[in-house]
């Protein structure tokens, strides 16, 4: 009688371990508060698309064979649950025409999700929130390489930065401000 408890406690402690761990617990989704303007909208529209805990968004990465900081941002998507299929290009200005890249809001990556294209050191967690909201817009970019950004890591250095929401016409708004 004591073994089958035993093993019941056990099974019963998995399962919580397994549903606890597949929860989003960032700070605006744990707290149900938003972190943006942004994220209201996000709390007031419905998931389009159910996030069940096995779910990987798919992603294709277009970037240069020798870019290392590019290899560090496919590796942080990896750990962030992303599928990720790497496409190494000799000419990328085709690719951010192709998927409508603002002159001047390019870096050294273009990537596409569901629709929308994704250019340079995007958080994941802003990727996430991209397609669950679906907003009317071509995609989200981070001009340039700011140090601290996901791939740009260099110790505790850190460069505030933003990234932007690029809509039908490119025209830019502010996603997410990111400050450490």
């Amino acid at each position: 009688m004591l073994k089958l408890a035993s093993k019941r406690l056990v099974i019963a402690a998995a399962i919580i371990v397994t549903i606890v761990g597949t929860l989003d617990m960032s700070p605006s989704y744990a707290t149900g508060q938003p972190n943006s303007v942004d994220d209201k909208q996000a709390l007031q529209k419905p998931d389009k698309k159910p996030q069940s805990s096995g779910y990987r968004p798919s992603i294709v990465v277009y970037k240069n064979h020798h870019c290392d900081c590019c290899v560090r941002w496919v590796e942080y998507l990896e750990a962030n649950r992303f599928n990720v299929r790497v496409v190494n290009v000799d000419d990328l200005g085709k690719e951010k025409e192709r998927v409508g890249i603002p002159k001047g809001k390019d870096s050294c990556h273009t990537a596409e999700i569901e629709g929308y294209f994704i250019e340079g050191h995007v958080p994941a967690d802003d990727i996430k929130r991209l397609i669950r909201v679906k907003p009317d817009a071509k995609g989200l970019t981070v001009p340039g390489m700011p140090i601290g950004s996901p791939g740009m890591e260099r110790g505790l250095e850190f460069q505030p930065y933003e990234v932007l929401l690029v809509d039908k016409q490119g025209n830019t708004t502010v996603f997410s401000r990111q400050t450490k």
